[in-house]
């Protein structure tokens, strides 16, 4: 249940608690996921078809008469062009250089006193060409000590298995240095995910955790469907973890 998953109160319900209302706007798409609905308990989620609904939207909450207010907004068209063209594209840095554009002119035109907007990103994106992928499947040897399909992302992947030295060695032998291989127990010395972690939390991200290196991705067939990408995300290259902070604030 993505309501009840997350045991941390989110920026919603803190808010809301002082009496200050919260709203998040996102795709149409996105905004019944089970992802959306952890994200924004507590607030109002609104979906939205393009770029002048988001606005309407954004304008119709700024223009209510409250004091106080928070409105998250997702646009997700910059992470797919990363994603199907790569993040060194001409279609990603044209989206990216019109939304900004777009949402400054927004401002500048709309807002009034006491407002500020903050411009940032979940991620980063690397470039990953199809030669540095690498595919697997339930097939494949690997798989026999595992009691279930991988989770987690082409560039961090959670591994489940039941002999996890033996799927280890297999790994070694197998993935060599495009990948590297953490045990859970390090996760609170190295920091990986912030704070410590919750014995839920534990229990889902596996025995394993892969960690792909450079360029390269650890792509596992879950239906067979699946195709290469471009642009991807999840690693720990500064690529994909450094996020732009942009602020605009009309006093």
């Amino acid at each position: 249940d993505p309501l009840k998953y997350n045991q941390n109160p989110t920026i919603f319900e803190s808010l809301k608690e002082a009496g200050v209302k919260g709203y998040h706007l996102t795709s149409k798409s996105f905004v019944n996921t089970g992802l959306t609905r952890m994200h924004s308990r507590g607030g109002i989620a609104r979906g939205v078809h393009g770029l002048g609904d988001m606005f309407e939207e954004l304008n119709t909450i700024l223009a209510a008469d409250e004091s106080e207010s928070l409105t998250v907004v997702y646009w997700g068209l910059i992470d797919t062009y990363g994603h199907k063209y790569g993040p060194n594209s001409l279609s990603f840095t044209s989206e990216t250089a019109a939304l900004i554009s777009a949402i400054e002119g927004f401002f500048d035109e709309t807002t009034e006193r006491n407002t500020a907007f903050f411009i940032t990103a979940d991620h980063g994106q690397i470039e990953t060409p199809w030669e540095q992928e690498i595919w697997w499947s339930k097939f494949d040897d690997i798989f026999d000590e595992m009691y279930s399909m991988p989770g987690g992302e082409q560039r961090m992947s959670y591994i489940y298995s039941l002999d996890k030295e033996k799927t280890r060695k297999k790994m070694e032998e197998l993935f060599g240095d495009s990948i590297e291989i953490i045990e859970p127990s390090r996760l609170d010395e190295i920091k990986l995910f912030g704070r410590p972690l919750s014995n839920s939390f534990r229990k889902r991200i596996g025995e394993l955790i892969t960690v792909s290196r450079d360029d390269s991705s650890l792509c596992f067939k879950y239906t067979g469907q699946e195709h290469s990408l471009k642009g991807r995300h999840g690693g720990l290259t500064k690529e994909e973890m450094n996020v732009p902070l942009i602020l605009l604030r009309r006093d």
